[in-house]
């Protein structure tokens, strides 16, 4: 008995010691904080294709636009979506039955590349690590006004960094 209490105390003090293999990295946070929620549209929102040509580099700007555009548009873990310019055509009211109208499949894909915006929330200079997807019912097809700053790289893509985001009813399927 003596020896079964040793051995035990043993172990526990082996498996209360750890081991040399690294931590676990922490989990993803859940989603959005509220903060990033935006209750009333203040301003006049700009279309996603004035935006992208016409808003420089670093300024602050409100769009409106529709959840869409491919057919991923969330990258689960990461805080960032994309937006469609209103005017383009997504697929929700075609008399087909398409299985992803969020893509814009229907759409010219010249067209569809001048009016698609990335939008990512930041923490510090990178991606917040989180899920957007459901952040007060953020989904596919939701029309949204999205308050932010324009970041445009060398190579000529824009982002618009977001602060604030709100979700109106639309055709999330």
């Amino acid at each position: 008995m003596k020896n079964t209490v040793l051995g035990l105390i043993a172990l526990l003090a082996l498996v209360a010691c750890g081991s040399d293999a690294a931590p676990a990295p922490a989990p993803a946070a859940k989603g959005l904080a509220e903060s990033h929620w935006m209750a009333t549209v203040t301003g006049t929102p700009r279309g996603v294709i004035d935006v992208i040509k016409n808003a420089a580099d670093g300024e602050s700007v409100l769009v409106d636009g529709r959840v869409g555009g491919t057919a991923d548009i969330f990258v689960p873990g990461r805080a960032t979506f994309l937006i469609a310019d209103l005017a383009l055509k997504d697929c929700y009211d075609m008399a087909d039955e398409c299985k992803q109208p969020w893509d814009y499949c229907c759409e010219d894909p010249a067209a569809l590349q001048k009016g698609t915006l990335a939008v990512e929330f930041h923490d510090a200079a990178k991606v917040r690590a989180c899920d957007v997807r459901g952040f007060h019912n953020l989904d596919h097809g939701r029309d949204v006004s999205v308050q932010g700053v324009i970041k445009r790289s060398a190579s000529g893509s824009i982002v618009l960094v977001a602060s604030a985001v709100n979700v109106r009813p639309g055709h999330a399927k």
